[in-house]
């Protein structure tokens, strides 16, 4: 009984490797030509791949996208937000810096800036970008949190809390 049941054992994780290792079920948007694929399609793909944290893929995406559509500022911030993700915060900057160049009314690029900025501890450049986003659109949390985050660090106890304030109030 013993031995029956190490058999089925085995052959269950032999036939789970072996389909794993030799499976071609790839998402249909990874064997598709980049080439091929509208600005649209691969907005979506990369935002896809940075989903699920597959980082470099997305970056493949979004370049593509802007080899295709270079004034697109949407596709600049999304290439940002993988790259930072990914750990490359000057490609990061520049991502999000050309989005504010194409569109310096874009409060996301202006606040993925000032995250870039605080990511590396230069906290008066997060404040600078982070108020600029506030003050695009006041009713985004997200900005209100990273703008009063910046103060605190900044020892700017005062300023943090009306921030913290003005959001909830």
């Amino acid at each position: 009984m013993r031995a029956a049941w190490w058999k089925v054992t085995i052959a269950v994780a032999v036939l789970g490797v072996a389909s794993y290792v030799f499976a071609t079920g790839e998402p249909e948007q990874a064997t598709k030509d980049l080439k091929s694929m509208t600005v649209a399609e691969l907005l979506k793909a990369g935002d896809a791949s940075r989903a699920v944290k597959e980082y470099p893929q997305a970056v493949e995406y979004f370049q593509e996208a802007l080899r295709k559509d270079r004034k697109n500022p949407e596709a600049y911030n999304k290439l940002g937000l993988a790259e930072l993700a990914g750990g490359d915060t000057a490609s990061a900057r520049g991502a999000f810096e050309r989005a504010v160049k194409l569109n310096s009314k874009y409060a996301d690029a202006l606040n993925n800036l000032g995250a870039v900025y605080f990511k590396e501890k230069n906290y008066n450049g997060a404040s600078k970008y982070f108020k600029k986003a506030v003050a695009l659109d006041e009713t985004r949390a997200t900005f209100h949190v990273n703008l009063g985050a910046a103060w605190f660090s900044q020892k700017k106890l005062d300023k943090a809390m009306k921030e913290y304030d003005a959001r909830w109030s």
